[in-house]
Parts: C-alpha cells; structure tokens; sequence
C-alpha cells in the first residue's frame, strides 16, 4: 500500500473521530439565583436563565403547582443546606398528588438546528418528620407529542431519619435519541413523589438547582478540518 494511501487512511479516521467526538454544549442553563413571583395562578415562581446560548432564545423556568391545595410550598427560592450559597427551587412532598411540574421553552434563531444531548441537574431532599422517608424521581416530557411520552426518568435522592438531608449533584437525563429540532420546544419536569405525602418542604421536601439543557454541536468543524488536511497531503504527493 502507498504511503500517501495510508496517510489519506489515517485522515479520514481522523475525521470520523472528530466528528464522533464533538463535546456537547449549553443550550440554557438555570442557577435559581434570581427567581420572581408569577402573575399566572398556576405559577408560583420564574426563573431567570443563568445563560442563554447565542443561538437560541429561552424563557424563565416556571414552577406549575397544577392546581395543588399546597401551592405555596412549591417553586420557593430558599438555600439549603445552610451552608449552601446557591439558591433551590423547593417543593414540599405534601404537594405532590396533583404532580406539580417546573417547565421552560427554548426556541433556535433561523437556520440554527438544535440537536439535544442531555438534561443535567443537582437535587436534594430533606426528611425532618418522625419516621419515613423523601424520595424523589424526575420525569422528563416536552411538547413535541403534547408531553404524552416520557423521555427520561431520573431517580433523585432519597433521605431518611438517619441521612436527613442528601444531596446528588449532576444527575442527568439522556436525551440523545430525540430528533432534532428547528422549532420551538418545551421541556417539562415532573416530581413523582416515591415517599410519604405530608410534610412541608422543611419537614418532608426537595428541590432542583443548576438545570441544564446540553446540545449536540454539528461536526461541520471537525470534518473541515479534515478535508483541509486531506487536501494538504494531496498536494504533497
């Protein structure tokens, strides 16, 4: 086999990894450190975005407490643990029987595709009742199919009367296998209660910070750099 054979082999496996390799990166992101009240009923806070990626625009992330009789114990701004210096987004396991929801919609400029790669985010729950537990799993829907099917379920810390508060950080939902999208989109989280139903959220209760959304960068880059070095070794036979 020629030398300069081998040496286009060896670009072109190159480019394939490249191409394979592409680090995924922030579409929007959410630190709930500025959060305000919500002049729709059925939201209790908004969330600014922390960081909005130059191709996209995104909305607050918003705290549906869906109707729940326990309202007010969902989408609070408070710092926990106490030590903390970021701010959660809590919830009280007694609201849970109507499956309050925090929601948000990202929306690619012209020409922009948005393909996705994963939901990323840090929870904790705290038990301080009696006996029982807080246990917490996320699950994740969007409007393509009018939130119908779930995308991904995500298992969140559970606490108990020995570990009262836990927190996990980098808990991630992968969204890989989803389609490309060049319109609109809202992602929903859902918080299925796999604990008790009474407490507030300072008895029996959790919370999400640092949400999010990672996306899939096109290799276009990568393989021009590619052919840029294929057409150098042309040039050199």
């Amino acid at each position: 086999m020629k030398k300069t054979t081998l040496h286009h082999i060896a670009a072109l496996a190159g480019m394939a990894a490249m191409a394979s390799t592409a680090q995924a990166f922030v579409l929007v992101s959410y630190d709930m450190e500025t959060m305000t009240t919500s002049a729709n009923p059925d939201i209790n806070r908004l969330a600014e975005p922390s960081l909005i990626n130059a191709n996209i625009t995104a909305g607050y992330l918003a705290s549906f407490h869906n109707g729940s009789s326990n309202s007010g114990d969902f989408g609070q701004q408070n710092e926990f643990p106490a030590e903390s210096e970021n701010n959660w987004n809590t919830f009280s396991h007694r609201a849970l029987d109507e499956t309050p929801f925090w929601q948000f919609t990202v929306t690619p400029e012209p020409e922009f595709t948005m393909s996705f790669a994963s939901l990323r985010f840090d929870a904790f729950a705290r038990m301080n009742l009696a006996g029982g537990t807080a246990e917490v799993d996320y699950v994740i829907r969007w409007d393509v199919n009018n939130f119908e099917s779930v995308l991904a379920t995500v298992s969140g810390p559970q606490a108990n009367t020995t570990d009262r508060e836990v927190i996990v950080t980098g808990l991630t939902a992968d969204l890989s296998a989803l389609p490309d999208r060049t319109e609109a989109t809202t992602f929903r989280i859902e918080v299925i209660n796999q604990g008790g139903t009474n407490g507030t959220w300072t008895q029996r209760g959790g919370g999400i910070d640092n949400l999010t959304l990672n996306a899939i960068p096109e290799p276009t880059s990568a393989l021009l750099a590619g052919l840029g070095l294929l057409a150098l070794l042309r040039r050199k036979r």
